[in-house]
């Protein structure tokens, strides 16, 4: 167990990493580090992603006030989304379902980036949202995990360069790859066949831009799949990952 530092080139001056617990453990072959689970009372996110929050995607809703798993990536990981090193936190649980990638995108909380994004779907939409988070004034940008564009076929599901298969496998205790912190089942994890347990992904498929990719699913909630991006099917979910900037 390790403390998380993010120093500058000068002056080691140490940054904090947001809600939640302030200690991980930390596998540097992986870049990854895990610090555990923030509250939602933590988090502070309050009705944000719940039906009439100011997310405004859509949908049913599952659950209103998830808890967080809590990470850091480090600049040097393969599946490092950001070019920087940085905190993600990711719903524990998916928070609505019946969800459509298209109703994420139009709402701005797909990519992340002050930008229109690299696949838009419907009317371009600046994806660049922010919310703040705990009770030390943090602010945290509202995106869904991202997976290797290059994976081909998306079934493949041993992907380093894959964002989402990166931490949701370090959780997962029957399957995927094992940093020393994977307890969790596919029950807990929402991958046991109930609604939503599909998560959509940031990126499209790799042979159909009519299609983007989702993980989860009825075998395994690390397995990978596409679907069409204006699908609302009941057992599509939206999983919203915050990176701390």
């Amino acid at each position: 167990m390790i403390r998380h530092r993010m120093l500058r080139a000068a002056g080691g001056r140490e940054f904090p990493s947001g809600p939640g617990p302030q200690e991980m453990l930390y596998d540097a072959g992986a870049g990854l580090g895990y610090y555990g689970v923030a509250t939602h009372a933590e988090m502070g996110v309050g009705t944000f992603f719940a039906d009439g929050g100011a997310a405004g995607v859509g949908g049913t809703q599952l659950y209103e006030t998830p808890d967080w798993y809590k990470f850091y990536v480090d600049i040097s990981a393969d599946f490092n989304e950001e070019g920087r090193s940085y905190v993600i936190f990711m719903a524990a649980r998916p928070v609505r379902r019946a969800v459509s990638w298209e109703m994420i995108y139009q709402a701005g909380l797909v990519y992340g980036t002050d930008g229109t994004g690299a696949y838009p779907s419907g009317s371009p939409t600046n994806q660049l949202r922010t919310l703040p988070i705990g009770a030390a004034g943090d602010t945290a940008k509202v995106r869904l995990l991202g997976d290797d564009p290059t994976l081909d076929p998306p079934e493949t599901v041993y992907a380093n360069r894959s964002e989402s298969y990166q931490l949701m496998g370090s959780l997962y205790s029957e399957d995927g790859p094992d940093y020393g912190w994977a307890v969790y089942s596919d029950a807990d994890l929402m991958g046991d066949g109930s609604t939503g347990h599909n998560g959509w992904l940031m990126e499209r498929s790799f042979d159909d831009a009519t299609r983007r990719r989702l993980r989860g699913g009825s075998i395994s909630v690390i397995g990978a799949f596409t679907n069409v991006a204006t699908s609302t099917s009941y057992t599509n979910g939206w999983r919203p990952a915050l990176v701390l900037l």
